[in-house]
């Protein structure tokens, strides 16, 4: 900065130009700059004129002018020092008032910003004329033909030829022998069931039974009556005995549901010896006691000696020839397919059997196998599907659950909603058949009662040290592994030597004697393997309040 040296006794408006350039003037009290203001900075460039175009672009923004320069303080000069006095010491004049701090110069204009003009717009180009269309494309190759319709079911049959003349009657044979002895009364046996009380038989009981004697001949034995259960849907079997020798075979009844009556009736020709024989008609099997009849109704039985009423007939004569058969009529036009209705069983014997709907093939083979047609074509992803009906008390959504084949799963899923269901991926299970999926048990068990996932069983004990013991169901294994236990907050593990390995036999066995969980909440997961049966489990227990309620889990992992 530069040093400034004004007059020590200026007059009002006196004027002084410092070493910095700058003019003050005194105004009686202190210097005061004349000229305030900085030089003016120059003027920006103006930035170029934007190219004309589609759209023109700005001009580039002009040059900042120069800052202009900071005015400069002027320091205020020192008063002068006293004159000393002679002899007295006179007093230390006063100091000078320091001269006013100069003003800052005021900062220089900022320079003008470039003011390019935006270019103009280009014109849209003119449209061009639509081209000369082109030829026509060749014809597309044919689609493949359709497959074949299926076969028309057989036309009516033709008319029948004319029947031949009957043939002559042929000689009447002669009389047979007369049956053993005179026409006489009929022998036979009835008993009926007391309607006020019908009958209540269990199973193996007697429905009813009755006695006769005999000369000899063959006994017909019929039963009837009307079975019934107000409980529960039923079902069972009759069968006739002679004493305590059962004749013939069962006959099965059942019903759909309760109180629905069945009308029961056997029919038995038994062939004994002259004699006094007791029968029994009896009820050999059933789900729960049957009631024979209701209301007014109750069961019958009868015996009947089929002897002693007519004799046999005797041979008949030769038959006449027969006469020539009329010319067969001409077959009739394939008459188209129809509905094909039946009610009852279907018996017959073929090779396979296919049924076509639509554009789909089912076929049963003589091997007993069923197979159900994928449900696309082409790249499709489903395969073949079967829909079972909801049973009526079921939450599920929509009014199927549905299995099917998809890509390579298998899935089980509801057929409404959001289609809640799992799926099984085949391309990651075990060659062979050989991935396990029922592989864990589980459940809350009180001390004692075991947890048993195939041949393994597991338990707390009800004494002793509480912690887990294992057995077989049968047979031996020979185990070994490790296990991760929490007793509270405090962990800890342990392990079975492979070569000393623990045998487990029918009897339970600890895994870990020396474990002992006193508390609920406490954990134990062991992890063992037996090699030679290639099998391995995984463990889990936590134990109960009062060793109830224990959670015992066994999973098997191999």
């Amino acid at each position: 900065m530069s040093i400034l040296n004004p007059p020590s006794n200026p007059s009002t408006g006196a004027i002084y130009t410092g070493t910095n350039g700058v003019v003050y003037s005194f105004d009686g009290i202190k210097w005061i700059i004349q000229s305030t203001n900085g030089p003016l900075g120059p003027s920006g460039v103006s930035g170029p004129s934007g190219v004309a175009g589609p759209s023109g672009t700005n001009g580039a923004q002009g040059i900042q002018g120069v800052q202009g320069l900071q005015g400069s303080s002027v320091q205020g000069v020192q008063g002068a020092q006293g004159i000393q006095g002679s002899g007295i010491q006179g007093t230390q004049g006063a100091n000078g008032s320091n001269g006013s701090q100069g003003l800052q110069g005021t900062q220089g204009l900022q320079g003008l910003q470039g003011s390019g003009s935006q270019g103009v717009q280009g014109a849209t180009g003119a449209n061009g004329s639509n081209g000369v269309q082109g030829p026509l494309g060749p014809t597309g190759v044919q689609g493949t033909q359709g497959s074949t319709g299926a076969n028309g079911s057989n036309g009516s049959q033709g008319v029948q030829g004319v029947q031949g003349a009957s043939g002559n009657n042929g000689t009447s044979g002669p009389t047979g022998p007369s049956g053993p002895g005179a026409l006489s009364s009929l022998n036979y046996v009835q008993v009926l069931g007391n309607t006020s009380s019908p009958p209540v038989v269990a199973t193996s009981g007697t429905i009813l039974s009755l006695t006769i004697t005999t000369s000899g001949g063959p006994v017909q034995l019929v039963g009837t009556g009307d079975a019934n259960n107000t409980s529960a849907a039923f079902f069972g079997t009759v069968q006739w005995y002679r004493g305590a020798t059962a004749l013939g075979n069962q006959q099965f009844f059942e019903s759909n549901g309760a109180n629905e009556n069945q009308s029961v009736t056997q029919v038995f020709i038994d062939n004994p010896t002259a004699g006094t024989y007791t029968y029994y008609w009896k009820m050999p099997r059933s789900s729960a006691a049957i009631t024979w009849g209701e209301s007014t109704t109750a069961p019958v039985i009868s015996a009947t000696e089929l002897q002693g009423v007519l004799g046999a007939t005797g041979p008949q004569g030769p038959s006449g020839p027969s006469g020539s058969q009329g010319t067969q009529g001409a077959t009739g036009p394939t008459g188209p397919m129809g509905l094909f209705t039946a009610t009852g069983n279907i018996v017959g014997t073929l090779t396979n059997v296919t049924l076509v709907a639509g554009s789909y093939n089912y076929t049963f083979d003589n091997t007993g196998v069923l197979t159900l047609p994928a449900q696309g074509t082409g790249s499709s992803n489903e395969g073949g599907e079967i829909d079972f009906g909801k049973a009526p008390n079921s939450t599920l959504t929509g009014a199927t659950v549905v299995f099917d084949q998809y890509i390579d799963r298998f899935r089980f899923f509801e057929s409404g909603g959001t289609n809640r269901g799992a799926y099984i991926d085949l391309s990651i299970a075990a060659a062979g058949v050989g991935t396990l999926l029922n592989n864990r048990a589980s459940g809350f068990v009180n001390a004692g009662v075991d947890v048993t996932l195939g041949n393994l069983k597991a338990r707390i004990p009800t004494s002793g040290n509480r912690s887990l013991q294992i057995s077989t169901v049968s047979g031996t294994y020979s185990v070994y592994g490790t296990n991760l236990w929490y007793a509270g907050s405090t962990p800890g593990g342990s392990y079975i030597d492979g070569a000393t390995p623990l045998s487990v036999t029918t009897t339970p066995t600890y895994l870990r004697g020396g474990n002992n969980f006193s508390a609920s909440g406490y954990m134990d997961t062991w992890t063992i393997m037996d090699t030679s049966a290639g099998i391995a489990w995984r463990i889990t227990c936590i134990i109960g309040v009062s060793y109830a309620n224990n959670m015992i889990s066994i999973e098997r992992l191999i």
